[in-house]
């Protein structure tokens, strides 16, 4: 155990090395929007569907196009348009015109599109240092959980090493998905998207694939076609229940979080403040089986900039919400995912 553990009432922050360097064995890491908004901060936005509300993108949602949200009461793309095309099956089913409907889905496919794309830093942005050093951390974990559903765990497993080193579960034939087919040997890292990503694709059976390309053209080829039967998997709501409820309607997302609520060993949690929104994984980091005498180790990050009484209060809140685990805070800009030298850099500069 580490010999120095400040108190929560005290300002203090533990570096991350200090952490790292003593017995505890850190095998999980959980990835929350702070990671990819120490890489670039067009990431630190509130919700796709305000950015594609807004006058931020060529082609903002229309009033109908956005009362088919406030109808269904969601604020999750994936769920519209998979709406949109089992409106088409029913009225092809019972002879009612659908054409209606195509219009519609485009639109709001392509405000997806726009907003993911306004949001999202450019392949060529990314250099490839950056992504290397991200694939060196995550490569220290055995399982690695992202909420996040941008490329850049993506991109950055992908990076030149060995090809064994990671596995993400979609070896199936064409990328699919397949839940009796689960089973890793060695040791690699296993890779987890919690709430989705811009890679992975939801069949109207509940399936799901990964689409693979090199570069930006995965952002490109976000738009799926309104005569197919697959749509994005994203997970985009704001509030926890309505995140869990799309988790159990995908074979995919019901799977890794099942994982996530069955994880063993100590966590390390990333750029992910365990708010409402995500009290799902709170539910889940609670039911681990930790007994009183041997409490699971988690190392929770807070940005050093916040003034003393706020470090305080985060560290209070996170105790109150995680009353079984052994809590360690540490300076986010120490972990090797939140040091400056993540950000993509031109002759000396940010360039975001």
């Amino acid at each position: 155990m580490p010999a120095y553990h400040p108190a929560l009432d005290s300002p203090e922050l533990l570096a991350w090395p200090a952490i790292r360097a003593n017995d505890v064995q850190w095998r999980g890491l959980l990835i929350g929007n702070g990671a990819s908004i120490a890489v670039a901060d067009s990431f630190a936005y509130p919700s796709l569907l305000a950015v594609a509300r807004s006058g931020d993108i060529a082609h903002p949602l229309s009033a109908p196009a956005a009362q088919v949200f406030a109808e269904l009461g969601t604020s999750n793309f994936e769920f519209v348009l998979a709406s949109l095309k089992l409106a088409r099956r029913i009225c092809e089913a019972t002879g009612v015109d659908a054409r209606s409907f195509e219009p519609l889905y485009g639109e709001v496919q392509q405000s997806l599109f726009e907003a993911v794309g306004h949001v999202h830093v450019p392949w060529e942005i990314v250099q490839a240092q950056t992504l290397s050093r991200i694939r060196a951390e995550l490569v220290n974990y055995t399982r690695v959980f992202s909420t996040n559903y941008d490329l850049l765990v993506y991109w950055s497993i992908m990076r030149e090493g060995n090809p064994n080193d990671f596995r993400d579960f979609f070896w199936g034939d064409e990328g699919f998905f397949d839940p009796a087919n689960t089973e890793t040997w060695g040791v690699p890292t296993l890779v987890h998207y919690l709430h989705g990503g811009v890679h992975l694709r939801r069949t109207e059976s509940g399936g799901t694939l990964k689409r693979a390309a090199e570069g930006q053209n995965l952002l490109f080829q976000f738009q799926t076609d309104w005569a197919s039967d697959v749509s994005p998997l994203l997970v985009s709501e704001g509030t926890s229940t309505d995140k869990l409820r799309s988790i159990n309607s995908s074979d995919y997302l019901s799977f890794a979080y099942g994982s996530f609520a069955r994880h063993q060993g100590n966590l390390v949690v990333f750029g992910n403040g365990l708010g409402d929104q995500d009290n799902h994984l709170v539910h889940a980091i609670n039911q681990w089986d930790s007994p009183p005498w041997n409490p699971r180790q988690i190392a929770v990050s807070i940005r050093p900039r916040r003034a003393g009484h706020a470090i305080r209060q985060e560290k209070a809140r996170l105790a109150l919400r995680l009353p079984h685990a052994d809590l360690w805070f540490y300076d986010a800009d120490t972990h090797p995912l939140g040091q400056p030298n993540v950000r993509p850099q031109l002759f000396g500069r940010d360039l975001l």
